[in-house]
């Protein structure tokens, strides 16, 4: 009996480290670890970012494009002569003419602090996640408070999907420490970018 696959989209791999791609790194070491062989891990043919690639994730390199025109053309159309299998999306984007697919929002921050994005980031977003969230079999984000700002400004392309949660993965890396002289005063860690929409001030204050 032939296992059916399951195809996740590794752009991710190809970009810059931050904590949507940590977030699908880690989900991605857990699917392979579930489904082994059975899940492959889609990427462009360009340079995959060395602090990006654990070891254990093979990566199948397809298409001649690079980016979102990658993600648009040269994914789907392989996914196609597959017969369309389901395909996971981890980083906010995914394929728009692929309705085969999960994918993942992790928030609408361009909505709400569109002065820290470029006007032609804004015009992609704007454009791409309605459109995402509306053809995608199932809608994934990474807290309660997400989920409840993706139905609020996209109750219409939500309306009769499922919107589950699935929390930020985490490293071993990131395992409590036990250290005494943090231990003897009260403190709070934070860790973010300076940028605005991080809601540094708000931990400040």
């Amino acid at each position: 009996m032939t296992t059916q696959k399951v195809y996740v989209n590794a752009r991710f791999l190809t970009q810059k480290l931050t904590g949507v791609q940590r977030f699908a790194i880690e989900i991605s070491l857990i699917l392979h670890e579930i489904l082994g062989d059975a899940v492959v891990f889609l990427a462009p043919d360009e340079t995959i970012e060395k602090a990006n690639l654990p070891s254990t994730i093979p990566v199948l390199k397809i298409g001649r494009n690079k980016g979102h025109i990658w993600e648009q053309i040269d994914l789907p159309l392989y996914l196609r002569r597959l017969k369309k299998p389901l395909l996971i999306n981890l980083c906010n984007a995914a394929p728009l003419l692929y309705a085969n697919k999960l994918s993942t929002i992790h928030d609408i921050a361009f909505l709400k602090y569109p002065n820290t994005y470029s006007k032609s980031f804004l015009m992609l977003y704007r454009f791409m996640i309605p459109r995402i969230i509306a053809s995608s079999e199932h809608t994934f984000t990474v807290s309660e408070f997400s989920k409840e700002e993706v139905v609020r400004y996209y109750s219409k392309e939500s309306l009769g999907k499922d919107i589950s949660v699935i929390y930020n993965a985490v490293d071993d890396e990131f395992k409590s420490v036990v250290d005494p002289d943090l231990q003897s005063v009260p403190y709070l860690v934070a860790v973010s970018s300076l940028n605005v929409r991080e809601n540094l001030h708000a931990v400040l204050e």
